[in-house]
Protein backbone atom coordinates (compact mmCIF):
# COMPACT_ATOMS: atom_id res chain seq x y z
CA UNK A 1 0.00 0.00 0.00
CA UNK A 2 1.83 3.34 -0.85
CA UNK A 3 1.29 6.45 0.97
CA UNK A 4 -1.72 8.16 -0.66
CA UNK A 5 -3.93 4.84 -0.28
CA UNK A 6 -2.80 5.25 3.62
CA UNK A 7 -3.13 8.53 3.68
CA UNK A 8 -6.62 7.77 2.17
CA UNK A 9 -7.39 4.98 4.72
CA UNK A 10 -6.86 7.47 7.48
CA UNK A 11 -8.84 10.08 6.18
CA UNK A 12 -11.97 7.46 6.10
CA UNK A 13 -11.58 6.55 9.34
CA UNK A 14 -10.29 9.55 11.54
CA UNK A 15 -13.66 11.04 12.00
CA UNK A 16 -15.14 7.61 13.23
CA UNK A 17 -12.16 7.11 15.79
CA UNK A 18 -12.81 10.71 17.06
CA UNK A 19 -16.41 10.44 18.05
CA UNK A 20 -15.49 6.89 19.28
CA UNK A 21 -13.44 8.76 21.71
CA UNK A 22 -15.89 11.78 22.31
CA UNK A 23 -18.34 9.11 23.07
CA UNK A 24 -16.65 7.14 25.37
CA UNK A 25 -15.41 10.31 27.49
CA UNK A 26 -19.20 11.42 28.00
CA UNK A 27 -20.02 8.00 29.44
CA UNK A 28 -19.84 9.67 32.98
CA UNK A 29 -21.58 6.74 35.64
CA UNK A 30 -19.91 3.87 34.37
CA UNK A 31 -17.20 3.03 31.76
CA UNK A 32 -18.34 0.49 29.32
CA UNK A 33 -15.31 -2.39 29.09
CA UNK A 34 -13.00 -2.15 26.08
CA UNK A 35 -13.93 -6.01 25.10
CA UNK A 36 -17.53 -4.96 24.42
CA UNK A 37 -16.97 -1.21 22.62
CA UNK A 38 -14.42 -3.35 20.31
CA UNK A 39 -17.62 -5.91 19.89
CA UNK A 40 -19.88 -3.49 18.81
CA UNK A 41 -17.68 -1.74 16.30
CA UNK A 42 -16.82 -4.94 14.95
CA UNK A 43 -20.74 -5.99 14.29
CA UNK A 44 -21.16 -2.88 12.91
CA UNK A 45 -18.95 -4.10 10.10
CA UNK A 46 -19.77 -7.36 10.03
CA UNK A 47 -23.84 -6.12 9.14
CA UNK A 48 -22.03 -4.05 6.12
CA UNK A 49 -22.04 -7.40 4.07
CA UNK A 50 -25.95 -8.54 4.73
CA UNK A 51 -26.58 -4.81 4.21
CA UNK A 52 -24.80 -5.21 0.53
CA UNK A 53 -26.05 -8.19 -0.57
CA UNK A 54 -29.68 -6.65 0.06
CA UNK A 55 -29.04 -4.42 -1.75
CA UNK A 56 -28.91 -6.37 -5.66
CA UNK A 57 -32.20 -8.09 -3.88
CA UNK A 58 -34.09 -5.01 -3.40
CA UNK A 59 -33.38 -3.59 -6.29
CA UNK A 60 -34.44 -6.41 -8.12
CA UNK A 61 -37.76 -5.96 -6.61
CA UNK A 62 -38.20 -2.51 -7.22
CA UNK A 63 -36.72 -1.61 -10.60
CA UNK A 64 -39.61 -3.78 -12.16
CA UNK A 65 -42.28 -1.57 -10.99
CA UNK A 66 -40.45 1.49 -12.77
CA UNK A 67 -39.52 0.08 -15.99
CA UNK A 68 -42.77 -0.01 -18.53
CA UNK A 69 -40.41 -1.04 -21.38
CA UNK A 70 -38.67 -3.60 -19.58
CA UNK A 71 -35.70 -2.20 -18.43
CA UNK A 72 -34.73 0.33 -15.74
CA UNK A 73 -33.50 4.02 -16.50
CA UNK A 74 -33.88 6.73 -14.16
CA UNK A 75 -33.52 9.52 -16.32
CA UNK A 76 -36.64 8.01 -18.11
CA UNK A 77 -39.14 8.74 -15.27
CA UNK A 78 -41.30 11.26 -14.67
CA UNK A 79 -40.81 13.89 -11.93
CA UNK A 80 -43.48 12.39 -9.92
CA UNK A 81 -41.97 8.79 -11.20
CA UNK A 82 -38.68 9.78 -9.86
CA UNK A 83 -39.14 11.56 -6.43
CA UNK A 84 -42.01 8.41 -5.67
CA UNK A 85 -39.02 5.97 -6.63
CA UNK A 86 -36.32 7.85 -4.20
CA UNK A 87 -38.85 8.03 -1.55
CA UNK A 88 -39.20 4.59 -1.61
CA UNK A 89 -35.50 3.62 -2.47
CA UNK A 90 -33.73 5.68 0.38
CA UNK A 91 -36.60 4.65 3.07
CA UNK A 92 -37.03 1.63 2.73
CA UNK A 93 -33.93 0.09 0.49
CA UNK A 94 -31.53 1.81 2.42
CA UNK A 95 -32.25 3.62 5.49
CA UNK A 96 -34.59 0.16 7.07
CA UNK A 97 -31.86 -2.06 5.51
CA UNK A 98 -29.08 -0.34 7.45
CA UNK A 99 -30.88 1.11 10.27
CA UNK A 100 -32.52 -2.24 10.82
CA UNK A 101 -29.35 -4.17 10.87
CA UNK A 102 -28.04 -1.99 13.30
CA UNK A 103 -31.07 -2.57 15.80
CA UNK A 104 -30.68 -6.03 15.60
CA UNK A 105 -27.09 -6.27 16.73
CA UNK A 106 -27.81 -3.96 19.00
CA UNK A 107 -30.68 -6.21 20.57
CA UNK A 108 -28.93 -9.24 20.49
CA UNK A 109 -25.33 -8.11 22.13
CA UNK A 110 -26.99 -5.94 25.28
CA UNK A 111 -30.48 -7.21 25.55
CA UNK A 112 -28.81 -8.31 28.94
CA UNK A 113 -25.72 -7.40 29.05
CA UNK A 114 -24.58 -7.08 32.77
CA UNK A 115 -22.75 -3.89 31.75
CA UNK A 116 -25.82 -2.27 31.05
CA UNK A 117 -26.62 -0.23 33.83
CA UNK A 118 -27.66 3.53 32.57
CA UNK A 119 -29.25 5.63 30.07
CA UNK A 120 -26.25 7.25 28.49
CA UNK A 121 -25.06 3.25 27.77
CA UNK A 122 -28.22 3.00 25.25
CA UNK A 123 -26.53 5.85 23.27
CA UNK A 124 -23.27 4.32 23.76
CA UNK A 125 -23.71 1.00 22.63
CA UNK A 126 -25.73 2.32 19.28
CA UNK A 127 -23.45 4.79 18.10
CA UNK A 128 -20.68 2.62 18.26
CA UNK A 129 -22.42 -0.08 15.97
CA UNK A 130 -22.92 2.67 13.74
CA UNK A 131 -19.78 4.09 13.50
CA UNK A 132 -18.09 0.58 13.14
CA UNK A 133 -20.45 0.87 9.89
CA UNK A 134 -20.04 4.31 8.92
CA UNK A 135 -15.99 3.95 9.27
CA UNK A 136 -15.77 0.77 7.05
CA UNK A 137 -18.54 2.47 4.54
CA UNK A 138 -16.37 5.30 4.80
CA UNK A 139 -13.61 2.99 3.46
CA UNK A 140 -15.26 1.90 0.88
CA UNK A 141 -16.32 5.01 -0.92
CA UNK A 142 -12.79 6.58 -0.07
CA UNK A 143 -11.24 3.79 -2.62
CA UNK A 144 -14.05 3.73 -5.20
CA UNK A 145 -14.52 7.64 -5.53
CA UNK A 146 -11.30 9.10 -4.31
CA UNK A 147 -9.96 12.32 -1.89
CA UNK A 148 -13.08 14.73 -3.14
CA UNK A 149 -16.03 12.25 -1.55
CA UNK A 150 -13.51 10.92 1.53
CA UNK A 151 -13.11 14.75 2.75
CA UNK A 152 -17.42 15.53 1.66
CA UNK A 153 -17.90 12.14 3.88
CA UNK A 154 -16.11 13.24 6.74
CA UNK A 155 -18.44 16.56 7.85
CA UNK A 156 -21.79 14.75 6.54
CA UNK A 157 -22.25 11.07 6.09
CA UNK A 158 -20.10 9.65 8.79
CA UNK A 159 -21.52 12.40 11.73
CA UNK A 160 -24.72 11.28 10.31
CA UNK A 161 -24.52 8.00 11.18
CA UNK A 162 -23.52 8.92 14.59
CA UNK A 163 -26.95 10.93 14.86
CA UNK A 164 -28.82 7.72 13.70
CA UNK A 165 -27.18 6.47 16.71
CA UNK A 166 -28.15 9.01 19.46
CA UNK A 167 -31.72 8.72 18.19
CA UNK A 168 -31.28 4.65 18.39
CA UNK A 169 -29.55 4.83 21.71
CA UNK A 170 -31.82 7.08 23.43
CA UNK A 171 -35.40 5.06 23.06
CA UNK A 172 -33.11 1.81 23.06
CA UNK A 173 -31.62 3.10 26.87
CA UNK A 174 -35.55 3.88 28.02
CA UNK A 175 -36.63 0.60 26.74
CA UNK A 176 -33.91 -0.74 29.24
CA UNK A 177 -35.22 1.30 32.28
CA UNK A 178 -38.81 0.91 31.55
CA UNK A 179 -38.09 -3.07 31.14
CA UNK A 180 -36.12 -3.11 34.11
CA UNK A 181 -39.11 -0.96 36.03
CA UNK A 182 -41.43 -3.96 34.82
CA UNK A 183 -39.42 -6.44 36.74
CA UNK A 184 -39.36 -5.06 39.95
CA UNK A 185 -42.79 -3.59 39.58
CA UNK A 186 -44.06 -7.15 39.27
CA UNK A 187 -41.23 -8.38 42.25
CA UNK A 188 -43.12 -6.10 44.69
CA UNK A 189 -46.72 -7.18 43.37
CA UNK A 190 -45.38 -11.04 44.19
CA UNK A 191 -44.79 -9.75 48.14
CA UNK A 192 -48.05 -7.82 48.46
CA UNK A 193 -47.13 -4.16 49.07
CA UNK A 194 -48.28 -3.19 45.69
CA UNK A 195 -51.73 -3.47 44.32
CA UNK A 196 -51.68 -6.34 41.82
CA UNK A 197 -54.11 -4.70 39.97
CA UNK A 198 -51.93 -1.79 38.72
CA UNK A 199 -50.99 -1.88 35.12
CA UNK A 200 -46.94 -2.25 34.26
CA UNK A 201 -45.17 0.50 32.69
CA UNK A 202 -45.25 -0.15 28.62
CA UNK A 203 -42.05 -0.18 27.24
CA UNK A 204 -43.14 -1.26 23.49
CA UNK A 205 -43.22 2.18 22.53
CA UNK A 206 -39.84 2.84 23.18
CA UNK A 207 -38.76 -0.67 21.37
CA UNK A 208 -40.92 0.62 18.57
CA UNK A 209 -39.20 4.14 18.14
CA UNK A 210 -35.38 2.90 19.04
CA UNK A 211 -36.09 1.65 15.15
CA UNK A 212 -38.51 3.70 13.49
CA UNK A 213 -37.07 7.12 14.53
CA UNK A 214 -33.50 6.50 13.12
CA UNK A 215 -34.83 5.56 10.11
CA UNK A 216 -37.01 8.32 9.39
CA UNK A 217 -33.90 10.42 10.22
CA UNK A 218 -32.07 8.50 8.11
CA UNK A 219 -34.52 8.10 5.00
CA UNK A 220 -35.20 12.05 5.06
CA UNK A 221 -31.22 12.46 4.94
CA UNK A 222 -30.89 10.78 2.07
CA UNK A 223 -33.89 11.43 0.19
CA UNK A 224 -32.50 14.91 0.40
CA UNK A 225 -29.46 14.07 -1.43
CA UNK A 226 -31.61 14.16 -4.93
CA UNK A 227 -29.89 16.94 -7.29
CA UNK A 228 -32.84 19.03 -6.85
CA UNK A 229 -31.63 23.00 -5.41
CA UNK A 230 -34.64 23.34 -2.88
CA UNK A 231 -34.03 19.86 -1.71
CA UNK A 232 -30.52 20.18 -1.30
CA UNK A 233 -31.06 23.38 0.74
CA UNK A 234 -33.12 21.42 2.95
CA UNK A 235 -30.41 18.76 3.56
CA UNK A 236 -27.94 21.00 4.81
CA UNK A 237 -30.48 22.88 6.95
CA UNK A 238 -31.66 19.14 8.51
CA UNK A 239 -27.99 18.58 8.75
CA UNK A 240 -27.32 21.25 11.21
CA UNK A 241 -30.22 20.32 12.96
CA UNK A 242 -29.29 17.37 13.21
CA UNK A 243 -25.57 18.34 14.78
CA UNK A 244 -26.94 21.10 17.02
CA UNK A 245 -30.22 18.78 18.64
CA UNK A 246 -27.88 15.39 18.84
CA UNK A 247 -24.65 17.29 20.53
CA UNK A 248 -26.98 18.93 22.59
CA UNK A 249 -28.84 16.08 23.87
CA UNK A 250 -25.86 13.87 24.40
CA UNK A 251 -24.67 16.51 26.64
CA UNK A 252 -27.91 16.44 28.00
CA UNK A 253 -27.67 13.12 29.07
CA UNK A 254 -24.70 12.55 29.95
CA UNK A 255 -24.73 15.25 32.44
CA UNK A 256 -27.74 14.11 34.06
CA UNK A 257 -27.11 10.30 33.53
CA UNK A 258 -27.69 7.68 36.67
CA UNK A 259 -27.54 4.13 37.22
CA UNK A 260 -30.35 2.32 36.19
CA UNK A 261 -32.15 1.24 39.19
CA UNK A 262 -32.22 4.78 40.33
CA UNK A 263 -34.52 5.73 37.23
CA UNK A 264 -36.68 2.76 38.18
CA UNK A 265 -36.84 4.49 41.19
CA UNK A 266 -38.15 8.05 39.56
CA UNK A 267 -40.32 5.78 37.67
CA UNK A 268 -42.25 3.89 40.48
CA UNK A 269 -42.57 6.66 42.78
CA UNK A 270 -44.07 8.48 39.85
CA UNK A 271 -46.46 6.00 38.67
CA UNK A 272 -47.27 4.75 42.51
CA UNK A 273 -47.74 7.26 45.79
CA UNK A 274 -46.82 4.72 48.07
CA UNK A 275 -43.64 4.39 47.07
CA UNK A 276 -42.79 7.88 47.05
CA UNK A 277 -44.17 8.21 50.56
CA UNK A 278 -41.86 5.13 51.14
CA UNK A 279 -38.94 6.72 49.78
CA UNK A 280 -39.33 10.09 51.69
CA UNK A 281 -39.83 8.68 54.72
CA UNK A 282 -36.76 6.71 54.12
CA UNK A 283 -34.58 9.62 53.24
CA UNK A 284 -35.61 11.52 56.08
CA UNK A 285 -35.02 8.62 58.32
CA UNK A 286 -31.46 8.48 57.08
CA UNK A 287 -30.63 12.32 57.19
CA UNK A 288 -31.62 12.42 60.92
CA UNK A 289 -29.34 9.54 61.62
CA UNK A 290 -26.60 9.87 59.22
CA UNK A 291 -25.55 13.60 58.95
CA UNK A 292 -23.58 12.87 55.24
CA UNK A 293 -26.74 11.68 53.51
CA UNK A 294 -29.18 13.25 51.20
CA UNK A 295 -30.81 12.85 48.25
CA UNK A 296 -27.81 13.35 46.43
CA UNK A 297 -25.52 10.49 47.52
CA UNK A 298 -27.65 7.99 50.13
CA UNK A 299 -29.50 4.83 48.50
CA UNK A 300 -32.18 2.83 49.01
CA UNK A 301 -31.91 -0.71 49.08
CA UNK A 302 -34.46 -3.41 48.08
CA UNK A 303 -35.36 -4.83 51.69
CA UNK A 304 -35.95 -1.33 53.17
CA UNK A 305 -38.34 0.19 50.43
CA UNK A 306 -40.10 -3.26 50.69
CA UNK A 307 -40.24 -3.52 54.51
CA UNK A 308 -41.29 -0.08 54.97
CA UNK A 309 -44.18 -0.40 51.91
CA UNK A 310 -45.16 -3.14 53.95
CA UNK A 311 -45.30 -0.69 57.35
CA UNK A 312 -47.61 1.56 55.33
CA UNK A 313 -49.84 -1.17 54.17
CA UNK A 314 -50.02 -1.82 58.19
CA UNK A 315 -48.85 -5.13 57.46
CA UNK A 316 -45.40 -6.91 59.75
CA UNK A 317 -42.22 -6.14 57.46
CA UNK A 318 -41.01 -9.68 55.84
CA UNK A 319 -37.73 -11.10 55.77
CA UNK A 320 -36.53 -10.81 52.43
CA UNK A 321 -33.24 -13.73 51.93
CA UNK A 322 -31.38 -11.62 49.52
CA UNK A 323 -30.87 -7.96 49.95
CA UNK A 324 -29.98 -6.33 47.02
CA UNK A 325 -27.87 -3.10 48.56
CA UNK A 326 -25.13 -2.99 46.25
CA UNK A 327 -27.93 -2.15 43.62
CA UNK A 328 -31.47 0.05 43.98
CA UNK A 329 -33.52 -3.04 42.39
CA UNK A 330 -33.28 -6.42 41.03
CA UNK A 331 -30.58 -5.71 37.95
CA UNK A 332 -30.35 -8.45 34.35
CA UNK A 333 -27.37 -9.83 36.41
CA UNK A 334 -27.55 -13.30 37.19
CA UNK A 335 -28.52 -14.94 40.83
CA UNK A 336 -24.39 -16.17 40.73
CA UNK A 337 -23.19 -12.50 39.98
CA UNK A 338 -25.69 -10.90 42.97
CA UNK A 339 -24.17 -13.82 45.13
CA UNK A 340 -20.63 -12.85 44.71
CA UNK A 341 -21.15 -9.61 44.42
CA UNK A 342 -22.71 -10.07 48.05
CA UNK A 343 -20.20 -11.96 49.16
CA UNK A 344 -17.08 -9.83 48.25
CA UNK A 345 -18.69 -6.95 50.03
CA UNK A 346 -19.24 -9.05 53.07
CA UNK A 347 -15.39 -9.54 53.02
CA UNK A 348 -14.20 -6.40 52.18
CA UNK A 349 -16.81 -5.01 55.46
CA UNK A 350 -14.92 -7.91 57.58
CA UNK A 351 -11.55 -6.20 56.52
CA UNK A 352 -12.54 -2.80 57.29
CA UNK A 353 -13.35 -4.02 60.82
CA UNK A 354 -10.35 -5.76 61.28
CA UNK A 355 -7.74 -3.12 59.99
CA UNK A 356 -9.70 0.12 59.80
CA UNK A 357 -9.70 0.69 63.50
CA UNK A 358 -11.38 5.08 64.73
CA UNK A 359 -9.17 6.52 67.13
CA UNK A 360 -12.40 7.07 68.80
CA UNK A 361 -12.74 3.37 69.54
CA UNK A 362 -9.08 2.08 69.96
CA UNK A 363 -6.17 3.98 71.18
CA UNK A 364 -3.48 4.75 68.82
CA UNK A 365 -0.88 1.87 68.71
CA UNK A 366 2.54 1.98 68.37
CA UNK A 367 6.15 -0.28 68.56
CA UNK A 368 4.83 -2.94 71.54
CA UNK A 369 9.43 -2.86 71.62
CA UNK A 370 9.31 0.92 71.88
CA UNK A 371 10.58 1.37 75.47
CA UNK A 372 9.11 5.12 77.12
CA UNK A 373 11.36 7.00 79.52
CA UNK A 374 8.88 7.36 81.93
CA UNK A 375 7.63 3.51 82.15
CA UNK A 376 10.89 2.03 81.97
CA UNK A 377 14.79 3.08 82.54
CA UNK A 378 16.80 3.18 79.17
CA UNK A 379 18.15 -0.29 78.81
CA UNK A 380 22.33 0.51 77.12
CA UNK A 381 24.27 -2.76 75.94
CA UNK A 382 24.28 -5.01 78.89
CA UNK A 383 27.79 -5.86 78.21
CA UNK A 384 29.06 -1.98 78.83
CA UNK A 385 30.80 -1.95 82.31
CA UNK A 386 30.17 1.20 84.35
CA UNK A 387 33.18 2.36 85.82
CA UNK A 388 31.46 2.96 88.75
CA UNK A 389 30.33 -0.48 89.43
CA UNK A 390 33.16 -2.65 88.28
CA UNK A 391 36.84 -1.87 88.37
CA UNK A 392 38.67 -1.72 84.84
CA UNK A 393 39.40 -5.20 83.25
CA UNK A 394 42.47 -4.94 80.96
CA UNK A 395 43.73 -8.17 79.17
CA UNK A 396 43.43 -11.04 81.35
CA UNK A 397 46.80 -12.74 79.07
CA UNK A 398 48.62 -9.60 79.55
CA UNK A 399 51.70 -10.14 82.52
CA UNK A 400 52.54 -7.71 85.07
CA UNK A 401 55.77 -7.68 85.93
CA UNK A 402 54.63 -7.21 89.73
CA UNK A 403 52.85 -10.96 90.02
CA UNK A 404 54.46 -13.07 87.32
CA UNK A 405 58.03 -13.41 86.37
CA UNK A 406 58.87 -13.21 82.73
CA UNK A 407 58.07 -16.11 80.61
CA UNK A 408 60.35 -16.69 78.10
CA UNK A 409 60.36 -18.85 75.24
CA UNK A 410 60.35 -22.18 76.38
CA UNK A 411 61.98 -23.44 73.03
CA UNK A 412 65.21 -21.39 73.73
CA UNK A 413 68.44 -23.38 74.84
CA UNK A 414 68.50 -22.27 77.85
CA UNK A 415 64.85 -23.38 78.77
CA UNK A 416 65.66 -27.02 76.99
CA UNK A 417 64.74 -29.81 79.67
CA UNK A 418 67.07 -32.42 78.35
CA UNK A 419 70.42 -29.73 77.96
CA UNK A 420 71.97 -31.34 81.36
CA UNK A 421 71.11 -35.13 80.37
CA UNK A 422 74.01 -37.52 80.92
CA UNK A 423 73.92 -40.26 77.83
CA UNK A 424 76.70 -42.34 79.62
CA UNK A 425 75.41 -42.85 82.87
CA UNK A 426 71.98 -41.71 81.62
CA UNK A 427 71.65 -39.52 84.33
CA UNK A 428 70.97 -35.48 85.16
CA UNK A 429 74.26 -34.30 85.92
Amino acid sequence: MCMSEILLLVTALLPAIALCIYIYKKDRVEKEPFSLLALLLLSGIVICFPVLLLSSVFDAIIQPLFSPYGYFDLNNLSDGQYILYNFIYYFFGVALREEGFKWLALFLITKNNKHFSSLFDGIVYATFISLGFAGFENILYAFNYGWTVAVIRMATAVPAHTFFGVFMGFYYGWYHIKTLANKNENMLKSMGVLSADVQKTPATKELVFSLIIPVLAHGFYDFCCMDIPIVTAIFYFFLIFMYVFCFLRIKKVSSEDMQDKELVLVLLSQKHPGVKQAIDLLYDYKARHDFTADKSNSRITFTELVQILAIIKGDVPSVINHDYSETLFISPKSEAEKKKKMKERQMAAQFNGYYNQQSSSYPPQGNPYAQPSSNYPSQGNPYAQPSSNYPPQGNPYAQQSGNYPPRGNPYQPDANPYANYDNNNCNYK
